[in-house]
């Protein structure tokens, strides 16, 4: 994916919907075996990623992106290196960090192992780790992968 194109993405997602976010995975308890919905919609999108580590990276990464340009009306430098978004300090880390354990050199590769995110799929938790900021799911075609807990809802 182009780097513009991520950015401009992240741009147009930074103004989302009016959700119900007491039903949301990152506010009531999800544990494996719970039944959900993904959210998704054009100005609030996750991507679906077949490990952990890349949903991590990829969505965190968006994260943060669309929180600078919430708050700054502006978006980040992308280097030029790793076509992420270029931070410093705990950020910087962060997004070094998420990298690494996504075993990706940029985010091109990161991303291109991913599918953007739908709105509505009926899924089960199969996998709901303390740590991080994704869930693993399965959908009722039996196809698993990771998305973001913010994404994901109790009905």
């Amino acid at each position: 994916m182009n780097k513009w194109i991520f950015l401009l993405t992240v741009a147009a997602t930074t103004t989302a919907n009016a959700v119900d976010m007491s039903k949301s995975c990152t506010a009531v308890d999800c544990a494996a075996g719970t039944k959900a919905l993904t959210y998704a919609q054009k100005e609030d999108s996750y991507y679906a990623c077949p490990t952990f580590e890349l949903s991590d990276y990829v969505n965190g990464t968006m994260g943060f992106v669309s929180m600078t340009y919430g708050i700054t009306g502006k978006l980040p430098n992308v280097s030029p290196k790793t076509g992420e978004p270029q931070y410093t300090g705990q950020t910087k880390d962060m997004i070094d960090n998420w990298r690494t354990a996504a075993k990706v050199s940029t985010f091109d590769q990161a991303i291109a192992k991913c599918r953007v995110g739908k709105n509505k799929v009926q899924v089960i938790v199969m996998n709901s780790p303390e740590s991080g900021l994704s869930v693993w799911v399965a959908d009722q075609k039996q196809n698993t992968f990771w998305l973001p807990r913010g994404h994901l809802f109790k009905p």
